[in-house]
């Protein structure tokens, strides 16, 4: 019972941490967090939760084993399908920009080419465009570092036709 009351106070203290750039320690707390968050009856707030200390956990081990990190998968990847469960599209698209830079920066281009689809696929049904830019620049920095230059420059422009100088 009690153990369960403090689960916000394990994401508080994880945030707090990443925020000191205490980063072991924020792992332990969010890890912490999200093992009690696991306890809780599956639902609408026990996903709410855990989305939130996958984020944070996800933040931390960047800071703390950069970018090619085998935990930036193991966080994020359940953090977008959380994020999808819920409709969570800002936390969806930040995680699938953290998959997508994870394979980038490993040089696997054929998995960040899927997450790179996921997340255009993410914009088209987006009454915002924030999405479709993010996917679209995505692919523009992909497609620069394949060599395939006419498909960054189609990326290119997308962003260019999307992005709104005054929102």
């Amino acid at each position: 019972g009690l153990g369960l009351r403090a689960i916000p106070y394990w994401l508080r203290a994880g945030e707090r941490a990443i925020g000191a750039v205490a980063l072991s320690e924020a792992v332990i707390h969010l890890e912490s967090g999200l093992r009690l968050v696991r306890q809780l009856e599956p639902g609408a707030d026990r996903d709410e939760f855990e989305l939130k200390f996958l984020s944070a956990l996800g933040t931390a081990y960047l800071a703390l084993k950069g970018w090619a990190a085998t935990e930036i998968i193991d966080t994020f990847v359940p953090a977008y399908r959380l994020a999808k469960t819920l409709s969570n599209e800002t936390q969806a698209m930040t995680a699938l920009f953290y998959i997508w830079s994870h394979y980038v920066c490993r040089s696997l281009f054929d998995r960040s080419a899927q997450w790179l689809t996921t997340t255009l696929d993410l914009g088209e049904g987006d009454a915002s465009a924030d999405i479709t830019i993010v996917g679209h620049w995505m692919g523009c920095i992909q497609h620069v570092w394949t060599g395939e230059f006419l498909k960054s420059k189609f990326h290119f422009d997308s962003v260019l036709r999307k992005y709104n100088k005054d929102k």
